[in-house]
């Protein structure tokens, strides 16, 4: 549904009587709607969110310089060299998003549900932070390390694979297999996760220093759900399990605070019989990708032109990958056939 829908999609037409809402003997609670979790605010980092005022606003983020070590004898004589730092990184709110809808003044007025209009202002905040959501995480991809990703992933062994859109990484809950028909090899969904850490501490980016989080869609979590790691013993997970946490939070896997979300965009179809969806899995600390947002501005008014009041809000963002070394991602399709 598109941002603005609303009023359209609302309209109600039957013998008892058109516009909004205008009818007898119906139910007067409105229907539910369910909405995709955001979270970028759990895998992405957010503290400079306080920096940014408004669309166009910046922040540069300086990097530490590399420190190099020297062999120590003794007499060594220190030179104090000056080092030179990365450039800076600048992070800018540069992005918006917004919704808006009438309401005509009779449909108002003679609406049985009264105050209906709140719930259709904040359908269409959720709206614009599933579209804003939608964007960022499938716009991060694109700007990991070359080392994080491919068939031939891992900055130091190179022998990694992590997948691609044209030749996926085949996951099933049951173990790695390879089927001997057509040669491919079924790779257990949450073993293969281990890899991520491989990839991850080949880029020095080790486990005590940071909070690892990996970002699947729903059907990878099934995978991950129907195998042992279910079990608390091998998730590591305290007792507690790998299936807690709520509907988006699915536990801690091989080390990662893994997450599923329906927002991660099929980008193609592939898999054995070329008919199954191919997705991205995304995987990293939340250091390496930032990510600000706010309410830029909510209005309400009469509307010139007619008898309407007109409603309206904007959604001002920004997002970067600024550490592409701490980000990785894994092509996965998921065929049944396992």
């Amino acid at each position: 549904m598109a941002i603005g829908e609303h009023a359209d999609y609302n309209k109600i037409n039957n013998s008892e009587g058109t516009g909004l809402y205008v009818v007898a003997n119906r139910s007067r609670t409105l229907l539910r709607r369910f909405y995709d979790t955001s979270i970028l605010t759990r895998v992405c980092n957010i503290e400079h969110e306080g920096e940014l005022k408004k669309q166009g606003d910046s922040v540069t983020v300086p990097l530490c310089a590399i420190v190099p070590v020297n062999t120590h004898t003794k007499g060594y004589k220190f030179t104090y060299p000056s080092l030179e730092t990365e450039a800076a990184r600048t992070f800018t709110v540069d992005q918006a998003a917004n919704f808006e809808f009438s309401v005509d003044g009779i449909d108002k007025v003679q609406a049985y549900i009264k105050g209906f209009e709140t719930s259709w202002v904040n359908d269409g905040n959720k709206n614009m932070k599933k579209a804003v959501d939608t964007q960022v995480i499938n716009a991060a991809p694109a700007s990991v390390s070359a080392y994080n990703k491919g068939l031939t992933a891992g900055k130091t062994s190179g022998c990694i694979n992590l997948g691609t859109i044209a030749d996926p990484l085949h996951l099933t809950e049951k173990e790695t297999y390879t089927d001997p028909d057509t040669g491919i090899i079924w790779w257990n969904a949450a073993d293969k996760m281990a890899d991520f850490s491989v990839v991850l501490s080949e880029q020095d980016i080790e486990d005590e220093e940071f909070e690892f989080f990996a970002l699947m869609p729903p059907l990878i979590r099934g995978k991950i759900a129907q195998s042992k790691i279910s079990d608390a013993s091998v998730s590591g997970d305290s007792g507690k399990g790998v299936l807690r946490g709520g509907p988006a939070y699915v536990g801690e896997v091989q080390g990662f605070q893994t997450y599923k979300t329906n927002l991660l965009t099929k980008v193609s179809t592939g898999g054995e019989s070329g008919t199954v969806g191919v997705f991205p899995i995304i995987f990293g600390i939340a250091q390496a990708w930032s990510f600000a947002a706010q309410i830029e501005s909510m209005w309400s008014g009469q509307l010139i032109d007619r008898d309407a009041i007109g409603y309206r809000g904007i959604y001002v963002w920004g997002s970067a990958v600024m550490i592409p070394e701490g980000l990785g991602v894994a092509y996965v399709t998921v065929e049944n056939k396992a």
